[in-house]
């Protein structure tokens, strides 16, 4: 089974919620109904609409964005006499808390 998510009026929403109440039925299967009954032209106007609609005109500050190199290489960051491998804190990724900072003075870890 896969799942659909659809946008629809509040109005057609009260109009299918009254009818199920009276048919004591769900508003998931009257819409299923529904698009079981309709032919694929009706499901496919939608999309023909959205593809009517015309781009926006780009403007100066976008066009910059796109014709940028952002994926160019960028120099070596300086990091003066410091050394980068003794700064900051060791984190790892928890899959329940996200990342989380270790902290060597505790055994306790904090969230970021």
């Amino acid at each position: 089974m896969s799942q659909l998510t659809l946008d629809l009026p509040a109005a057609l929403v009260d109009s299918l919620s009254r009818r199920a109440a009276h048919q004591g039925r769900s508003v998931a299967q009257l819409v299923i109904e529904q698009l079981a009954r309709s032919s694929g032209d009706e499901l496919e106007a939608p999309r023909a609409e959205a593809a009517s609609v015309a781009e926006a005109p780009r403007d100066r500050e976008t066009e910059a964005w796109l014709a940028a190199d952002l994926d160019g290489g960028l120099p070596p960051y300086d990091w003066g006499d410091a050394d980068p491998l003794t700064l900051g804190a060791p984190v790892r990724y928890v899959p329940a808390g996200g990342l989380v900072v270790e902290r060597a003075e505790q055994s306790d870890v904090s969230n970021c």
